[in-house]
């Protein structure tokens, strides 16, 4: 598990202390967000639940939804 300051935790594969393959990571605010890493960006297939109840699936580039 990793922690940092802008989520509660992080679960996952890491490489050279950064978010790298599968993991899931809380953000404080209680948004979650399972799928794929790089560089510790989102990037490739996720799922991002919000707080509010809403949920996208799908592609992430560069940390940003894409599709």
């Amino acid at each position: 598990m990793f922690e940092d300051d802008t989520s509660r935790y992080y679960e996952g594969e890491m490489h050279n202390g950064l978010k790298e393959g599968y993991g899931t990571q809380v953000l404080e605010n209680g948004d979650k967000y399972e799928g794929q890493w790089k560089k510790n960006l989102k990037n490739g297939f996720g799922v991002l639940t919000l707080q509010t109840g809403d949920v996208y699936t799908g592609h992430f580039t560069n940390g940003k939804e894409h599709g």
